[in-house]
């Protein structure tokens, strides 16, 4: 399956928290401000070898209000400081999708805030619009990762063609960082310990935040 297809069916899911991104002067003035958000998502060492990476860009306050259709004003009310989106992707064919085990995509992303507080509000908010992006598909998990301050683990089917895939989304809070990994598969084929594996690694970055 084609790369830019395999992107289209992850963003179909995750336009929220940081998908998506842009780079702005605002953006990058902010960027000063905060913790390299570049440096708070999973590295190429951290992913599995033969995962190329496909995406890697800043997110902005505005393109992040935008792909959601909600007011500029409530994301920055969350005191979002500036965020980043990475993508690693394995070629798959479409005649070898079908046996293929574990992730074909893998996406890791960050937003870092002035305060807990309002890394907590866009939790929250993270944590419904996962469930409304999904259009019912995507349910929120009672696997406890006890990663964080607060986390929540979803997961969800989506059909491409003839291929059903699945998706294992972990959205986690540490203070005032929040982050979302994701790896998606063929359904039946794909565990979600992979996931929870990644985002303890990613963990490993956000504990550095303070």
């Amino acid at each position: 399956m084609p790369i830019a297809l395999r992107a289209c069916l992850v963003v179909t899911f995750l336009g929220v928290l940081a998908h998506g991104a842009e780079v702005t002067s605002t953006a990058s003035a902010q960027q000063a401000a905060a913790p390299d958000a570049k440096n708070l998502v999973l590295q190429r060492s951290d992913v599995p070898r033969g995962f190329p990476r496909t995406e890697a860009r800043y997110t902005s306050n505005a393109r992040l209000a935008r792909r959601n259709k909600i007011p500029l004003s409530k994301v920055e009310s969350w005191g979002r400081i500036s965020g980043y989106t990475v993508s690693y992707e394995r070629p798959v064919s479409d005649l070898a999708v079908p046996s293929t085990r574990g992730p074909i995509a893998i996406i890791s992303t960050v937003s870092v805030h002035r305060a807990p507080g309002g890394a907590h509000a866009a939790f929250l908010w993270g944590s419904s619009a996962f469930l409304r992006q999904g259009s019912g598909s995507l349910k929120k998990t009672s696997i406890d990762v006890q990663l964080g301050d607060e986390s929540g683990v979803f997961t969800g089917t989506v059909t491409q063609g003839k291929f059903l895939f699945r998706l294992f989304i972990v959205e986690w809070r540490e203070n005032r960082s929040l982050a979302v990994a994701t790896t998606l598969g063929v359904d039946g084929k794909l565990k979600v310990q992979g996931v929870l594996a990644l985002a303890r690694r990613q963990q490993i970055y956000l504990r550095k935040v303070r």
